[in-house]
């Protein structure tokens, strides 16, 4: 059986194979060549403020609550830039390496509105530009905030929302009307 040193001398292809990127080195009679290639990173993770995997859906968030999400990657020689996409959009390009192989960015959204129901956030991992990047999608749930009670004439008058609905016809996601089935309750104490 013929050796990769004695077939790289014949001026066939050896392969080295690392945990870091895979290295080609190809040899003809006059000169060595050497090619790198980098691993791409893994699929990144989101993670909600309870420590929860979050997938599809996060929330859902009272309007004007803080919103933070987490996301870990692994793996990729070299390591990745973990940002973070809101509808299409750098947002955030702050990441750390937590450990080797490993990095995390955590993002903030402050104060959640109206308009922020249905907005798309992608953590997105790139460590090269030969291949694609690996992303993980997220979508903003809010529900509806909770009304006060009111006093008339001795009386208390208690209305939450049971489902509210945001509509929007043409004004963009969630810049629209609001519609809600209450449950509504008179009473004294």
């Amino acid at each position: 059986m013929t050796s990769q040193v004695e077939r790289a001398e014949k001026g066939e292809m050896a392969t080295e194979k690392a945990l870091g990127p895979t290295v080609q080195t190809f040899r003809n009679k006059n000169t060595n060549y050497s090619l790198t290639l980098p691993v791409p990173p893994g699929v990144p993770t989101v993670f909600d403020e309870s420590g929860q995997e979050a997938r599809g859906v996060v929330g859902p968030y009272l309007l004007g609550e803080t919103v933070v999400l987490k996301c870990i990657s692994s793996g990729g020689a070299p390591s990745p830039e973990l940002t973070w996409w809101v509808d299409g959009q750098l947002r955030d390009s702050t990441f750390e390496e937590t450990y080797a192989g490993t990095v995390q960015n955590t993002l903030t959204l402050r104060k959640v509105r109206r308009g922020d129901l249905g907005r798309h956030l992608t953590c997105q991992a790139k460590n090269n530009d030969l291949s694609m990047p690996e992303r993980a999608k997220v979508t903003i749930d809010l529900k509806c905030e909770l009304f006060k009670h009111a006093d008339i004439s001795g009386a208390q008058i208690f209305v939450q929302p049971i489902f509210c609905y945001s509509f929007s016809k043409g004004k963009g996601r969630g810049r629209g009307n609001w519609f809600f089935l209450l449950w509504v309750a008179v009473g004294k104490e």
